[in-house]
């Protein structure tokens, strides 16, 4: 009889095809193992989407069960597009999973696991509620998550962990009796005092900071905004796994199906000035996009997803990249050094506090050189 991994994962509408290749990814990884899936889905999903990812799902020997939770617990959580409501469910799974589940491995579903990850799944906890891995801030994480990281610590919670990879010890947090109420108490007692929390990976830092076995996101998170400068983090002397590889980051607005670019086009578009005000374009970082599309040929919405990519990709090419190569050719090609000057040194993109929207920061990017240069200019006159 085989092992079982119990995997859990929330979407909505507009990530269930991401999810198609973060369960195929589980799945390819895992031959050797029973998978039980549990998915949290929203109620704008319908019933014949769901009847279709669970007959893929059972052709693979494996099993899904659906979550429709209409529980009014966390209405009043703060909440935007990347952090929904139901993320909020999981922080009850030992309630609503099957009580001969001890354990589960949630997983954000912009992840795909890229190895056979049992060891990380079934380490010991060591009495601890959660196995989570280490948050390694990087520059281009929201100012907003940076903060959150500083209050807690401020607070005296110690290490921050990123949420998209954790192993639940349900049978620990069924022991404990923990309810929705503990997280609600918790909640208005950060907006009470002022700390401020980063959705539900906030709240879980606040309440289990020192409850949680820590490992290394290099192993079992690897976010791909890292590659920049993921060398300086590394330990000569070991290797690291790069088992389960997480498409998010900041300067990655963008997600490996929303584009994917060809080596040409890196080699042409990386390097425009300004981009990385918006967002970062590396080999690195695309090599790894490639390897979510690896996964999702497993899947039977490939077709879907690449024609959505190709969409997407063609409207870019046409629309943004002529934009941002002028810039390019301003700065290359202009004999006014000044001009050069204002570009390089004094164009700074500010984006006021709680404008994160990504068509913000994009017209921010586009249009912030002009308005330093128009100010320049009106000066001199």
């Amino acid at each position: 009889m085989k092992n079982k991994i119990n995997v859990l994962c929330a979407t909505d509408r507009n990530f269930l095809y991401p999810a198609y290749v973060t369960i195929a990814s589980v799945i390819h990884n895992h031959k050797e193992y029973d998978v039980r899936f549990f998915l949290i889905v929203d109620e704008d999903i319908s019933k014949e989407d769901l009847i279709r990812l669970e007959k893929y799902v059972s052709s693979t020997g494996n099993s899904i069960e659906f979550l429709s939770l209409t529980d009014k617990s966390f209405d009043e959580f703060e909440t935007c597009e990347r952090f929904t409501k139901a993320a909020y469910f999981r922080l009850m799974a030992h309630k609503y999973l099957p009580q001969d589940a001890d354990r589960v491995l949630y997983l954000d579903v912009d992840i795909v696991v890229d190895k056979d990850i049992s060891e990380f799944y079934f380490m010991d906890f060591q009495d601890k509620y959660l196995i989570a891995t280490s948050h390694n801030p990087c520059p281009d994480y929201y100012n907003m998550l940076n903060s959150t990281i500083v209050n807690l610590q401020a607070a005296g919670r110690g290490e921050f962990f990123n949420s998209g990879v954790i192993v639940f010890n349900l049978d620990k947090f069924r022991e404990a009796g923990i309810t929705e109420k503990d997280y609600v108490d918790a909640y208005n007692y950060c907006r009470e005092n002022e700390i401020e929390v980063f959705y539900d990976q906030g709240l879980l830092n606040f309440m289990f900071y020192d409850k949680t076995l820590y490992l290394s996101s290099m192993d079992y998170n690897f976010r791909y905004s890292i590659p920049r400068d993921y060398a300086s983090r590394l330990d000569p002397n070991r290797e690291y796994k790069r088992a389960i590889i997480h498409y998010t980051g900041m300067k990655q607005p963008y997600k490996p199906w929303d584009i994917v670019f060809t080596d040409e086009e890196i080699e042409t578009f990386g390097d425009v000035p300004y981009m990385s005000d918006f967002f970062y374009v590396s080999k690195e970082c695309n090599d790894l996009m490639k390897i979510w599309w690896e996964y999702a040929r497993l899947t039977p919405v490939y077709e879907e997803l690449s024609h959505d990519e190709k969409v997407k990709h063609k409207w870019f090419a046409r629309n943004l990249m002529p934009i941002f190569l002028k810039y390019n050719v301003l700065l290359r090609k202009t004999p006014n050094k000044e001009i050069q000057k204002i570009f390089r040194d004094k164009v700074v993109v500010q984006y006021p506090e709680g404008f994160h929207h990504r068509a913000y920061k994009l017209g921010c990017a586009l249009f912030a050189p002009y308005f330093w240069l128009r100010k320049r200019l009106q000066k001199k006159k």
